[in-house]
């Protein structure tokens, strides 16, 4: 690997007066946001009602206006406010000044310790920050609206934001005036005082600035390492970090020479702190969540642009980022401007006092727990007990314990630890969320599609497995040779980045993986070596996690290679599409995938009636489970507080409706007939295409609005009169059971379809076998009585994902029961 980029610094800083400079640099960060707003998925804002974070908002509002968008999404996190330290109160005022469409979320002391194990997790290191936990709520909540999602960070290391950065250069004077002086009288005053941070002071004050900021944020000085042990008093003695760690430090602190000491301290922490600490933790909680970030002030011309910029730009009396709060002091509410608003904090301090000293102290003193065990019981206890009772705040040290305590737990190092924790440190903490415990703890290995992207009938399924299962889901590896298209590019491109992130934790108890896989599927050799190279990659996820006798539960022929193979104590096969009959697909070959499947399967679950009489003629243990619906979130179509989206909301009426894949299997010579014979109404069709369209050219009335987020569904739904299913008919949709029915249908929509038999089978949808008669059952449901109504949701409220999984869990627990009995 080679550096491609570091910062340029101009000979001589930027002189022109504040105003000029202001103007120019509001304009070089609108720059910076316009081009990361660049994206086919939809983006929003972590909004925290600070400088930096209501900056990038304000941008985001301004460009999206200009180009006559939707409303911004901004999202914020807090804490209860008997907790203290929320920012919601400022973030709101800020959303409120911005017009953004507004969303929290609140962290309670009990989600602070319930996410702690899964938190270690996906940091895959001890990392001792506290701001991790509120960071993933907030991107967990945000990533079921958007998919990326812009942020403040890195702001303070560009224009000088961190308090840190005055105390150096007050130190950095003081020791210049009286270097001697200093050296003499620090040590004996830092003796004759009893606050650790002034003597910390008073001990850096004898340093030079190299030493001095080196290993600033270290949780545990050496001082607080003596207490550890059992020891008390001292002057603060230097913080002690690895050699070739200092030596790093000092490379990269050498080839600063010759520039400002406060530039000197920015661009250590750009090389260093951003890419090796803030950036790491936010790309892992934001991926943990399947969120893209971008951070716009690491735009790499915004930063050379601003090395140029006199210290007085950065860094004036007591303010640090001086130029950005004069440049939004126009634009933003004056608190966003004004000095005083704390960082990304959290009330751990209370919180270790109060609601969680008691797991806390467990954790930490536990018999078999590996800190007791090296720092001994009287050290620990007197942490503790100091903090709880306010003789001395010790929140990062003991919070510091408590992720190693974890960490140590769910990775065996040097101690054997309790196996529940090692095992599932998500399921633990999800334990009163029952689904019946008939799989209850098992491991499950599920062969599907990629994760990301609206919610399918396996992720749903999965994601109530994973209430008392963990599930390693192993994304597809694909049934055909990509071609040069952009989207198959664009699709490989992403499977390169999954497989290179690794096992990612991308929902509670479900952990990612992308595996690698040779793209020429059409050899013989090429898919033995492919089978062979997916066995490997699953086997050693398996081994990373600890998965024992798991559960394989395959939807997808191409896992035939593997399925059976890996110590699996039952083999499912859940069948949900005719893959053969899929017009891009290579039949022959997914026939004969499908045929070894079947044959190793212990069970074969249907979606469709159809598919269970095909698939029984080859295994006879083949059941017929339906879709079910997500009931709650589509109810939300008749809520009074759901909001419809502006672009759909003045259409005129009637406004028949279509969301999902629209493929080749969708007919838009239908699409388009009723169009015709609506030519006062609407016709609204929203996903992603992956077929030829021309059949909808100058219809008027239809409006293609692209793929929309699934938290978005119901708003859309709210403002739909009929919801329309024009498949054609054909061996696809014959087998086909349409998730998308049973969605129309809890959003209280009168749906009317094509002959698909699933759906007449459902009985609850008009039919229509020909292109009139499709028309003429349009008309008769808005006669009926248009839009969502409870009345219409309520007859599939006996058909959510808990019913349809209390089925499968059912049939899969039988096979378990007689796979053992015939054992």
């Amino acid at each position: 690997m080679r550096r491609y980029w570091r910062t340029v610094f101009p000979p001589e800083p930027d002189l022109r007066s504040d105003d000029e400079l202001a103007a120019d640099f509001w304009e070089r960060l609108r720059h910076a946001v316009k081009i990361r707003l660049m994206s086919d998925v939809p983006l929003g804002v972590f909004l925290s009602g600070g400088l930096d974070s209501s900056s990038i908002a304000a941008h985001m509002v301004d460009l999206r206006r200009e180009s006559g968008g939707e409303r911004v999404k901004s999202f914020s996190v807090g804490y209860l406010a008997e907790d203290g330290s929320s920012e919601l109160d400022q973030a709101r005022r800020v959303a409120r000044a911005l017009d953004t469409d507004h969303s929290e979320v609140v962290v309670t002391a009990k989600d602070f310790a319930a996410f702690l194990p899964g938190l270690v997790w996906h940091l895959d290191e001890p990392v001792a920050d506290a701001a991790c936990v509120p960071l993933y709520y907030l991107s967990k909540r945000t990533r079921e609206e958007v998919v990326v999602v812009l942020s403040g960070e890195g702001a303070d290391e560009v224009l000088a934001g961190y308090p840190i950065y005055r105390t150096m250069l007050y130190l950095e004077r003081v020791r210049q005036a009286a270097a001697g002086a200093v050296d003499r009288t620090a040590p004996l005053a830092a003796r004759a005082v009893k606050n650790p941070k002034v003597r910390k002071y008073l001990y850096w004050a004898t340093l030079p600035l190299e030493e001095r900021y080196r290993g600033v944020s270290c949780a545990f000085v050496d001082e607080e390492k003596s207490i550890l042990r059992g020891e008390r008093g001292g002057i603060v003695p230097p913080r002690k970090i690895s050699a070739k760690l200092v030596d790093r430090l000092a490379m990269h602190w050498a080839e600063t020479e010759g520039l400002p000491p406060l530039e000197r301290m920015l661009e250590l922490d750009r090389r260093v702190w951003l890419p090796d600490d803030l950036l790491v933790k936010a790309d892992k909680m934001t991926m943990a969540t399947s969120l893209e970030l971008r951070v716009p002030f690491l735009d790499h011309q915004l930063i050379e642009w601003c090395a140029g910029l006199p210290e007085r730009s950065k860094l004036r009396g007591r303010l640090g980022k001086w130029l950005l709060r004069h440049a939004a002091h126009e634009r933003l509410p004056p608190e966003c401007t004004a000095p005083g608003k704390r960082g990304f904090t959290v009330p751990v301090s209370g919180w270790f006092r109060k609601q969680l000293h008691e797991p806390l102290r467990e954790a930490l003193l536990a018999k078999d727990a590996f800190c007791r065990q090296r720092f001994g019981e009287k050290p620990l206890h007197r942490l503790l007990e100091d903090h709880k009772h306010g003789v001395s705040d010790r929140k990062e040290e003991l919070y510091a314990l408590w992720v190693l305590e974890l960490w140590l737990r769910q990775h065996q190092v040097g101690w054997s630890a309790r196996a529940p924790e090692r095992r599932a440190p998500e399921v633990n903490a999800r334990r009163n969320v029952s689904m019946g415990g008939k799989l209850q703890g098992r491991d499950i290995v599920c062969f599907s599609n990629d994760w990301d992207g609206d919610p399918l009938s396996k992720m749903h399924a999965m994601k109530i497995l994973a209430r008392e299962n963990r599930v390693l889901w192993v994304n597809s590896i694909g049934n055909r040779r990509p071609t040069a298209s952009a989207r198959d590019v664009k699709r490989m491109a992403k499977k390169v980045r999954g497989a290179i992130e690794g096992i990612r934790e991308r929902y509670p108890n479900i952990f990612v993986l992308t595996p690698l896989a040779i793209p020429f599927y059409g050899s013989e050799l090429v898919r033995a070596a492919n089978g062979a190279l997916l066995r490997a990659q699953v086997k050693h996820a398996m081994e990373k996690l600890a998965f024992k006798d798991p559960i394989s539960w395959s939807f997808l022929p191409s896992s035939a290679p593997v399925s059976g193979t890996i110590g699996e104590e039952l083999v499912v096969y859940h069948c949900v599409d005719e893959f053969s009959a899929f017009s891009d697909a290579p039949a022959q070959q997914i026939r004969e995938l499908e045929r070894r499947l079947l044959a190793k399967a212990d069970v074969v679950i249907c979606s469709a009636e159809k598919l269970r009489k095909d698939k029984e003629r080859v295994n006879p243990n083949a059941y017929l489970v339906q879709h079910g619906v997500d009931l709650e979130h589509f109810a939300k179509a008749f809520d009074p507080k759901t909001t419809v989206p502006d672009e759909v909301k003045s259409l005129p009426g009637p406004v028949i409706g279509f969301w999902g894949l629209i493929a080749d299997w969708v007919d838009l010579r239908l699409v388009r007939h009723v169009a015709d014979a609506f030519s006062g109404g609407s016709v609204v069709l929203l996903g992603s295409s992956t077929t030829d369209m021309s059949a909808l050219d100058g219809a008027r009335n239809v409006y293609f609005l692209g793929r929309k987020p699934y938290a978005d569904l119901p708003r859309y739904a709210k403002a739909f009169d009929v919801a329309l299913m024009p498949f054609k008919v054909n061996e696809l949709t014959l087998a086909s059971n349409p998730l998308k029915v049973r969605e129309y249908l809890a959003a209280g929509l009168p749906v009317v379809s094509t002959a698909i038999p699933e759906v007449e089978r459902l009985g609850l949808c008009r039919i229509g076998t020909d292109a009139d008669s499709v028309v003429r059952e349009i008309a008769a449901a808005i006669a009926a009585g248009p839009g969502p109504s409870e009345v219409r949701a309520a007859q599939v409220r006996s058909e959510g994902w808990e019913a349809r999984v209390l089925e499968m869990q059912e049939i899969v627990a039988a096979a378990l029961a007689a796979r053992k009995k015939a054992a």
